[in-house]
């Protein structure tokens, strides 16, 4: 009757004190579940199983829900490493890019765009350039496809290099990319994007870009 008492204490007493339940959990996953399985057939043994099968139930779920947790701070953790600020410029040159009557991935560009971020495209001897938001950067885009035959050859940027800082959730990133349209030839020279990064609600997104268009002349 003793693990059936402390049981009992720990569901109607000690669950509500703080930390108690943390480090319950604590125990590694063997050592609980065979624990959990001497005192499922004690139970039976005794006629007792249910009576207290609601107590094996809330600590077997509340089990779970903790692993559950700790498996989730694993993965911000991971999501926050260079690697995952790589894939997150992946994703976005690939948004960026379009096959021949299709479009860019706007949904994903704004995914990946912070609330309040700054655009800013090369500067002009013609014009003075501003920071724009990014509903204006996305309207300048599809301007630039109307007025050209991209929408009938597509276009896609691939990068060539990008050169990646990061301390904590703040990252930096040079790319160095290169365009591709599709019929032509011409030798394109590369481009190069400065982005600044930052971590929010679980995912890398845009804080500034500025960009040096691979079209432009040196």
């Amino acid at each position: 009757m003793g693990i059936l008492r402390k049981l009992n204490s720990i569901i109607t007493v000690d669950i509500i004190k703080p930390g108690y339940l943390a480090g319950f959990f604590a125990f590694k996953s063997s050592v609980f579940i065979k624990a959990t399985m001497n005192f499922v057939f004690w139970n039976m043994k005794n006629n007792h199983y249910r009576i207290y099968a609601g107590y094996i139930v809330i600590v077997l779920i509340a089990y779970l829900v903790s692993s559950f947790k700790m498996d989730s701070l694993k993965t911000i953790k991971a999501d926050t490493s260079i690697f995952s600020v790589r894939k997150t410029l992946d994703s976005l040159y690939g948004a960026f890019s379009f096959r021949s009557g299709r479009e860019p991935k706007w949904g994903v560009i704004r995914h990946l765009t912070l609330n309040g971020a700054a655009f800013v495209s090369a500067p002009s001897n013609q014009s003075k350039r501003i920071a724009i938001h990014i509903d204006e950067f996305i309207s300048d885009y599809k301007s630039g496809i109307v007025k050209s035959d991209l929408k009938k050859t597509g276009y896609s940027e691939h990068i060539i290099s990008a050169d990646i800082h990061k301390i904590g959730k703040v990252a930096t990133a040079t790319v160095i990319f290169k365009a591709f349209i599709k019929g032509d030839n011409r030798i394109r020279k590369e481009g190069m994007d400065n982005i600044q990064l930052l971590f929010d609600q679980g995912c890398w997104k845009i804080v500034a870009f500025t960009t040096q268009s691979e079209s432009t002349p040196q």
